[in-house]
């Protein structure tokens, strides 16, 4: 199956199944503050990407993903790949930067992005965070 890209609208929501614990801290709302954009792969949302912008060409990228990723590994990983390379030239950034987990280390690899170092204590939990950072 093929996987689609939709501008975000709060209705994507509502089939929307988290896989962070944390998402239910988000206020929706504010996600129509920023870039963002839902993946599906029919009518499965398997997740949402945004950009909160930093300052001129600097942006963070994040992604709220579903339970539902795994099963579209290869889909998802294009898909993520096109996203990235249609935003930083619409955005004119020259620094992309993702806070990833130590399991998506790889994965921000995978995409491009550089590793920069340990963000101590970043989560509500007080988890290290692994910046990374991505150069146009």
């Amino acid at each position: 199956m093929t996987v689609d890209v939709k501008t975000f609208e709060l209705r994507h929501l509502t089939n929307f199944e988290c896989r962070d614990p944390n998402w239910k801290k988000v206020e929706p709302e504010n996600l129509l503050t920023m870039p963002m954009v839902t993946v599906f792969a029919g009518d499965t949302v398997l997740g949402l990407f945004g950009l909160l912008y930093k300052h001129e060409g600097v942006a963070e990228a994040f992604m709220y993903g579903s339970i539902h990723i795994g099963d579209y590994k290869e889909e998802f990983q294009g898909m993520t790949k096109e996203l990235l390379a249609f935003c930083i030239p619409e955005y004119n950034l020259h620094r992309l930067e993702m806070y990833v987990d130590k399991r998506n280390m790889k994965w921000a690899e995978s995409l491009g992005f550089e590793f920069e170092g340990v963000v101590k204590y970043y989560t509500e939990e007080k988890q290290d965070a692994y910046l990374y950072a991505r150069f146009e």
